[in-house]
């Protein structure tokens, strides 16, 4: 895959792609005291410069000598739709690749934050300028001793949603939870996959009335997973798989059930885990 960005050190485009990451925080604080003053304008430019960025990002990363990339990008993509982004996680580091690949091809990506007990700050920060949507899992208990508290939190969260909708705005969503770090044998749904979780689809699908454009299906692999970006310019010479597929959006996830969508996300996982095995194999 070539690359755009002039050849350089592998500790050159390392410390490049790592002063990205203060550029953001340096553009982060100016808008976020223009968001405070209700600047409406805040989060448009933060979505824009975002998604810039990480393409910029991509691009010193797709240009690593020790990464044999093979991408796979459908060529319908487009900046006027919003996309429902599903995709597998092969380790943290999978939303940057994902936000980096698409960037400069759809439009704007937010991610849900999940709602903690002891939440992360820059976390909660990023998701408040980014206007993100908030995952928050409501115990069956607390909805039949609460339903007119536990409606209100939903009702917000469904205003989250539906602004996505309407600003044209692409949401990505990763089922496995973050599998990966935990014990892995347990958690396997196949040779590659780890077993998905519903609960952001429902809440992605279900919560409004509008819906997205089209699903893009986003297969993620790499030979020996990292957690640091660093280890792909040190590490071993490996290959790495990245394809994406739209496909419609499915009559399964609109104006369903949440067994509907749990039932939908099963099998498209387990055909996703023979499309992996198959590019894997190739």
């Amino acid at each position: 895959m070539s690359s755009v960005l002039p050849e350089s050190s592998p500790l050159g485009s390392l410390l490049k792609f790592y002063s990205i990451e203060i550029v953001l925080c340096l553009i982060a604080l100016p808008l976020t005291f223009a968001k405070i003053f209700q600047k409406t304008t805040a989060s448009v430019w933060w979505h824009a410069l975002y998604q810039f960025f990480r393409s910029v990002q991509w691009e010193y990363l797709s240009s690593s000598p020790n990464l044999n990339w093979e991408v796979s990008l459908p060529s319908t993509l487009s900046r006027d739709r919003s996309y429902l982004v599903i995709s597998n996680q092969e380790g943290p580091l999978v939303p940057l690749i994902v936000r980096g690949a698409l960037g400069r091809k759809i439009t704007p990506i937010t991610t849900p934050l999940r709602h903690k007990k002891i939440p992360n700050l820059i976390l909660e920060w990023r998701a408040w300028l980014d206007e993100a949507p908030i995952y928050m899992h409501l115990p069956a208990e607390r909805q039949t001793n609460d339903p007119q508290g536990t409606k209100e939190q939903l009702a917000q969260v469904a205003e989250k949603y539906k602004n996505l909708l309407e600003q044209t705005r692409s949401l990505l969503l990763l089922p496995e939870k973050d599998a990966y770090g935990k014990e892995r044998q347990l958690l396997r749904n196949s040779t590659f996959l780890y077993t998905p979780k519903p609960g952001e689809l429902i809440h992605a699908t279900l919560m409004q009335n509008q819906t997205w454009h089209s699903i893009l299906d986003v297969t993620f692999h790499q030979e020996k997973p990292v957690r640091f970006a660093w280890q792909w310019w040190f590490g071993r010479n490996q290959r790495l798989l990245l394809s994406v597929r739209e496909i419609p959006f499915p009559s399964a996830l609109q104006s369903s059930s949440a067994n509907d969508v749990r039932r939908w996300l099963s099998q498209f996982w387990k055909e996703k885990a023979e499309w992996l095995e198959t590019l894997v194999t190739n």
